[in-house]
Parts: structure tokens; C-alpha cells; sequence
């Protein structure tokens, strides 16, 4: 990636999560940019194409980093399973909180084909908790209801636990992990440590 590519995908990060993506201008990132607005072109066709490489981009590293995560607790318990996958998302969501926002809040600005490819980097996503969930339940460890439900109930509450913390930063990241650890458990009901 360019110096000014990067500069550019900065940019788009900071206005899209301060004024939301419909807010945004070509002609603000530009400025913001220190680029004439013409310039963007060179790196984006529009606006919906920077919108959809900083989801995909975000998504993408999300899975990933739960794949190479997931090999080294491959052999783990269910339980072990939930803390990581719930340690690694605050991980994410609060090192990348700008990003974690435009996805969590600006996904429904895109359209066709790139809305299609980010709603199904989330449904991978939330299956990547399903199967443990489905693991924990098979297994007798954890105690659900519906597994479907439980898993987009987690995923909402690590959603508004880290969009809360991030705006508050009154906790430390590991506090926040710890009381979503912990709340994950609930969920599955089982008691937190």
C-alpha cells in the first residue's frame, strides 16, 4: 500500500466513524487527505468502494485472526473455546475501534454485491461461534436453549460491550474481556470464574 493510499484509508476511517458514512464527502477525504478530490479516484472507483475495502478488510483480519487462533486451541475445551473466541473479538473491536464501528453501524450503507460479500464475512463469523457452541452443547458442557439465539445474543453483547468501552475507556482492555468472559459463560449457562 502507497504512503498516500494509506493516508487516504486513514482518513476515510477517522470521518466515516466520526460523521457516518452517508456524511462523508469525496470532497472532505480529499481535503483531509491533502489530495485534490480528483486524486481519490486513483485508489477508489466511489465512495461505496472505499466503504466496502474498509469492511472487508476489517472482517477478513477478524476471521483470519480467529483461524490461526483457533488451530492453537484446536484440542481445547468448549468452555476454553468461548473465552478465546470472546477474548480475541474485545481484542479486535478495541484495538480497531473506528473500524469496529463503521462495520458494526455503516454495513447497511452498502449495496449489491458488496453488501452480499460483508453479510456473509459475518454469518462466518458467527458460525465460527455457533460451532463452538454446537461443540459445548454436544458435548454436555454448555446448556442452550437455541443456538442460534445464544450466539447472536454474544455477539450483541460483545458488539455493545466494546462500542460502550470504547467510547468510556474507563476499563482496561482486560477488564472488558474479563466481564464479557464472563457474561459468554452466563449465556451458556455456566458460572464464571
Amino acid at each position: 500500500m502507497k504512503i498516500t493510499e494509506s493516508i487516504v484509508r486513514a482518513n476515510a476511517i477517522q470521518l466515516i466513524a466520526t460523521h457516518g458514512f452517508d456524511s462523508m464527502s469525496l470532497r472532505q477525504l480529499a481535503k483531509a487527505s491533502g489530495i485534490h478530490s480528483g486524486s481519490l479516484y486513483v485508489y477508489y472507483k466511489n465512495k461505496d468502494e472505499i466503504l466496502l475495502d474498509l469492511m472487508h478488510d476489517y472482517m477478513d483480519d477478524l476471521l483470519s485472526q480467529w483461524q490461526e487462533h483457533k488451530y492453537n486451541y484446536s484440542s481445547a475445551s468448549p468452555r476454553l473455546m468461548l473465552d478465546e473466541f470472546v477474548r480475541l473479538h474485545v481484542s479486535q473491536h478495541t484495538s480497531r475501534a473506528y473500524e469496529s464501528l463503521i462495520v458494526n453501524m455503516d454495513w447497511r450503507s452498502l449495496k449489491g454485491e458488496g453488501r452480499t460479500l460483508i453479510e456473509s464475512l459475518k454469518e462466518a463469523y458467527e458460525a465460527e461461534l455457533k460451532s463452538i457452541l454446537v461443540m459445548g452443547s454436544s458435548q454436555g458442557i454448555f446448556h442452550l436453549e437455541d443456538i442460534s439465539l445464544t450466539a447472536a445474543s454474544i455477539i450483541s453483547m460483545l458488539r455493545g460491550a466494546c462500542e460502550w468501552s470504547c467510547k468510556d475507556e474507563r476499563l482496561a482492555k482486560d477488564k472488558v474481556s474479563d466481564g464479557c468472559s464472563q457474561m459468554a459463560l452466563r449465556a451458556v449457562g455456566l458460572a464464571a470464574d
